[in-house]
């Protein structure tokens, strides 16, 4: 199970460096305009490439090959590096209430919202901590530990109850109208360039949503699985590759954690992080993107991609060899794949994981450069993305938007957003995402109930608490339980702590890129799998009172429960949901539409519906898809045109009667040439509805709460 290159150890790292080889070819291929049947029939070169060089000869990465002053590692005292060998003093005893009472105060203050006041206290709490821990210099700790068929058993148990929390989920996303739609439009049309048209409407108009996507490769992925199995891109999405995610997401746990723990704290510790994403149900917490989603790449990417992302740093940071540059480059390839969010994410993760080591020896440059030097595809792919949301057509789209108001007094985008978000929904920001420049300055300043922190979107306002204090605590136990690289551990929580916590990084995050980074900062961060190495730790620093250890943990996890909602509940979680696709029951009344649907024109469903009609294959162009995407296209799209199509959407769905009379709504239909309509049965003008539509030569059927009316063609006479 150890030897060479078959290592279990080494399996999360080289598969997931397979997946990068294929995501960056990919990638290439989409800068280059090619089309999915080049990267379906080649795709496989690259990746089997990748796996013949991470497999061709045995990798001997225990130990280091840099000298003492380029890595910090961790050595026990005489005392075997735990802090209780002078508890027996009053001095002793009084610094172990600070290291214990400290973090319980600083999350005090940021649960009164004093978020400076909470932020700098920490940061002093762990500069103190970080100072009185450097003394300990240097391990021999390997990097590929022995695992005995034990831990492998242990392993497969807990991979098997994650598989199981996540097949049991049932929480469908309505995001999935733009991912499965990709892979359903690239199975229809294989000879088109990737992302060279729009898998939402599937009709003439430019694209919509893709051009944030332009570099996400992991909806091609499945769509090449589809092709090469026959199977169902459904049943590979919402089944097979969830599965796959979550056996992943415990062995890149397990493997990070048992770089710092021995087997059976590490396996506790692994246990920890199933059980925190079981349930951390708040917010947008990281159990929200876990086993209830994590059928999606962006969940994928936080839950198993950060890890291995973070694991390979150090690996690298080790013995910074060509191999593991390769391997660390591609992992962050894989990452930008699974989602274009890791444009930011990657750098940002490998950074908190890289400088807790600084120092200023050459060979730390040296190595620091060459890190560096792993990043340039993905910075390259993000210089290509940009250039493609600035392209041509955006820029001539704003023109013309801009020429016409001047002729015609077309309204602004800030007040045609406003009128876009009326009948009680939010309005839409004029340019989606981007914060304004006039009032971030002040945002940080003051917190309230409709103005939460960014930890607190993050982390979840009832649980951030007892998260800061077992982070907080994080480098105390380590170096108490005498734990490898301790040191590293303790500057990563202040460097993390240090930068994530900060009131103002996240408004930097959404100055400068956009404003769903505000949050999503945070998932550069594995902070799962640290307070899982804190209960690792807790237990493995409590060998001479075990007992003692397993109570504290148990407490920590009980009060973690007790606070807040589940990911898996009763009313989302299920055995008979194993096998089913996370879908709403639109889904059914879409296959009933795709299946009835006239061979042209356009097809106008509510919008439930059209979300799960568009991720069918074979699926008719739509007038619309969710409201949300429609305000979207704002600033790229005439306001009046975006104003009417989501008329049509909420007019189907029984509402904007005031607004649209039937016959207004008949009109529409005839000059957009729709063929295929579903509205709901108890629509106040229903029966005007029937009646002019079966004499444009509809026929109309009852499906369930809806009737289908399809355009019967014109029979030649």
């Amino acid at each position: 199970m150890n030897s060479g290159r078959f290592s279990i150890v080494h399996w999360p790292r080289i598969g997931f460096g397979v997946f990068g080889a294929w995501s960056l070819f990919a990638q290439v291929l989409i800068c280059a305009s090619a089309d999915f049947e080049t990267l379906h029939t080649l795709g496989v070169i690259p990746a089997l490439c990748a796996l013949i060089y991470f497999l061709w000869k045995p990798k001997s990465e225990g130990g280091s090959t840099l000298p003492t002053g380029q890595i910090v590692r961790e050595q026990n005292d005489a005392s075997g590096g735990r802090l209780g060998s002078t508890t027996n003093s009053h001095r002793g005893r009084a610094a172990t209430c600070f290291w214990l009472l400290s973090p319980v105060l600083i999350a005090g203050c940021f649960s009164l919202r004093w978020e400076w006041i909470g932020w700098a206290a920490a940061v002093l709490y762990l500069l103190t901590w970080c100072f009185r821990n450097s003394i300990a210099q240097s391990s021999s700790a390997s990097s590929r530990p022995k695992v005995s068929a034990k831990e492998i058993a242990a392993l497969v148990a807990i991979g098997g109850l994650a598989v199981l929390l996540t097949l049991g989920s049932h929480r469908p996303n309505t995001d999935d109208a733009y991912f499965v739609s990709q892979i359903a439009a690239t199975l229809d049309f294989p000879n088109l360039p990737l992302y060279g048209f729009d898998s939402l409407y599937r009709n003439d108009q430019p694209l919509s949503e893709q051009y944030l996507h332009f570099i996400q490769t992991y909806e091609f992925l499945v769509a090449s699985a589809a092709s090469a199995t026959g199977l169902p891109h459904h049943t590979l999405y919402y089944v097979v590759f969830p599965s796959i995610s979550a056996l992943a997401a415990v062995l890149a746990n397990w493997v990070l954690m048992r770089r710092f723990l021995k087997p059976i704290p590490a396996l506790i510790g692994v246990l920890a992080v199933v059980a925190l994403l079981a349930l951390w149900g708040d917010g947008y917490a990281y159990g929200n993107y876990a086993f209830r989603r994590l059928f999606q790449g962006k969940a994928v990417l936080a839950t198993v991609g950060v890890p291995i992302l973070v694991h390979s740093c150090l690996v690298f940071r080790d013995r910074p060899t060509l191999r593991n540059g390769v391997l660390l480059s591609l992992h962050q390839c894989a990452c930008v794949g699974l989602a274009t969010n890791g444009l930011v994410i990657v750098p940002f993760a490998c950074a908190l994981a890289w400088f807790p080591t600084a120092n200023l020896s050459r060979r730390f440059a040296a190595s620091t450069a060459f890190a560096v030097v792993t990043m340039i595809p993905i910075l390259v792919l993000g210089a290509f993305m940009v250039n493609a949301v600035e392209s041509d057509y955006y820029n001539s789209a704003k023109h013309e938007i801009r020429v016409a108001r001047a002729a015609d007094h077309t309204p602004n985008l800030e007040q045609a957003s406003s009128e876009l978000g009326s009948e009680g929904e939010e309005p839409a920001p004029s340019n989606p995402g981007a914060r304004p420049r006039s009032d971030w300055a002040g945002k940080f300043f003051v917190k309230g109930e409709d103005n939460p922190s960014a930890s607190e979107v993050a982390l979840g306002q009832s649980r951030r608490g007892l998260l800061l204090i077992a982070l907080l605590l994080l480098p105390y136990f380590s170096r108490l339980a005498g734990l490898r690289y301790s040191t590293w551990i303790s500057r990563y929580v202040l460097v993390s702590v240090a930068l994530l916590f900060c009131p103002l990084t996240a408004h930097l995050f959404a100055y400068r890129f956009l404003t769903l980074f505000v949050w999503r900062v945070f998932w550069a961060w594995p902070l799962p799998l640290l307070i899982g190495l804190t209960i690792g730790a807790i237990v493995s620093g409590s060998l001479a009172r075990p007992l003692l250890g397993r109570l504290t943990a148990g407490a920590l996890m009980l009060a973690f429960a007790a606070m807040g909602p589940w990911t898996v509940a009763k009313h989302n979680w299920a055995l008979a949901n194993v096998g089913t696709y996370k879908v709403t029951s639109g889904y059914e009344v879409a296959k009933h539409v795709a299946s009835s649907a006239a061979s042209k024109g356009l097809s106008l469903t509510p919008e439930d519906v059209a979300i799960n009609l568009c991720t069918l294959r074979n699926a008719p162009p739509s007038v619309g898809v969710r409201i949300f995407y429609l305000r979207n296209l704002l600033g790229r799209t005439m306001p009046q045109e975006i104003q009417a199509r989501i008329g049509l959407l909420r007019y189907v769905e029984g509402e904007a009667t005031r607004s649209i009379t039937a016959s207004e709504f008949l009109e529409q239909v005839q000059k957009r040439g729709i063929t295929t309509i579903l509205y709901v049965k108890d629509h106040p003008h229903a029966p005007a509805i029937a009646k002019r539509l079966k004499a444009r030569n509809f026929r109309l059927s009852n499906h369930g709460e809806y009737v289908l009316a399809v355009k019967s063609p014109k029979t030649p006479r």
